[in-house]
């Protein structure tokens, strides 16, 4: 999740929800909680990106993260994956 952040800042609005779906994924399928750090950071940054995206493509590129298997979630934070923009 810390990793859609740096793709919000660095403009890549598609990638930042990618990957914070995909970290909320793992997150749960592993049993952690969110931590509140996070959810205050993406609670103030998530508003800005879907509003960017717009509605339809945010929900999209949300589905998209949530399906990352984690390799291939490790493999877009890194830019040796391609997704869906």
């Amino acid at each position: 999740e810390g990793l859609g952040h740096c793709a919000e800042q660095a403009g890549e609005t598609h990638k930042a929800a990618v990957l914070w779906a995909a970290g909320e994924a793992l997150r749960e399928r592993g049993g952690f909680e969110v931590q509140s750090m996070e959810r205050a950071l993406r609670g103030a940054a998530q508003p800005r990106v879907e509003a960017q995206l717009g509605a339809r493509a945010f929900a999209s590129a949300w589905e998209e993260g949530r399906a990352l298997p984690l390799d291939t979630a490790i493999a877009v934070a890194l830019g040796t994956a391609d997704i869906r923009a």
